[in-house]
């Protein structure tokens, strides 16, 4: 997991589950969801892209546009591996 700092003046665009298609958070994710990221790329709205997490409906992923203006404003905190409960592989 990278952590990030983020600058207050720089807003995400976000994506709610309202706008994803259906089975959005089924695995093998839908190729709708490709082409909502990469339309999202190329409009270079924003740095980041809020997006809900398909793992938990509490949580939120955050994707970065390598590409934005903005992208030398994120600075990295720290970087970790996380450990996934085996349990829950499908």
């Amino acid at each position: 997991m990278l952590t990030a700092i983020i600058p207050d003046d720089i807003i995400p665009v976000e994506v709610t589950e309202k706008e994803l298609p259906k089975d959005w958070d089924n695995y093998p994710y839908v190729e709708d969801l490709k082409e909502i990221s990469l339309k999202w790329l190329m409009s270079q709205k924003s740095v980041l892209l809020k997006v809900p997490s398909a793992q938990s409906s509490l949580e939120f992923n955050y994707l970065v546009n390598p590409l934005h203006k903005d992208i030398i404003n994120l600075k990295v905190r720290s970087i970790e591996d996380i450990k996934f409960d085996q349990r829950l592989r499908l």
